[in-house]
């Protein structure tokens, strides 16, 4: 059984950016910028894949952030910090590196999806860097 001592849990400024960024991102593409619809044949195009995948990478981003809230070792949360970052590498490759897109840049997925993808892949690289910068400086003066 888990037991939690509510006094040594820190939850810092980063740790509640990176969750209501992680939420937006998870909402914005269950609803708003989610990949092309559904082709006359019911069948789907390979950019539902790639929302398929972007999806999971943000519920992984998201359990990496709860989980880090919980932690109170520095050097343990600059690790998860440093998963975040590679997750979030990952989930800018995906539309169109790793997973191709439609051919036409009116279509959703490259309207919609892709470039919310990289912007918010480049907002949880940035808030890694810093939140281990953070930690790095914070653990050089106590020592």
């Amino acid at each position: 059984m888990l037991i939690i001592n509510k006094e040594k849990i820190k939850i810092s400024l980063f740790d509640i950016l990176q969750f209501v960024v992680s939420i937006f991102l998870i909402v914005g593409i269950n609803f708003w910028f989610h990949a092309c619809g559904m082709k006359p044949d019911n069948t789907y195009m390979n950019c539902h894949e790639a929302e398929m995948i972007i999806k999971v990478t943000s519920y992984i981003i998201l359990a990496s952030v709860l989980i880090k809230t919980l932690i109170r070792n520095s050097i343990f949360k600059a690790g998860v910090s440093v998963g975040i970052i590679s997750i979030s590498f990952l989930m800018i490759l995906i539309p169109k590196v790793l997973v191709s897109l439609c051919m036409y840049d009116s279509m959703a997925c490259n309207k919609y999806m892709r470039p919310y993808t990289i912007v918010f892949g480049i907002v949880f690289i940035v808030l890694s860097c810093v939140e281990i910068l953070f930690i790095f400086l914070k653990t050089r003066k106590t020592r």
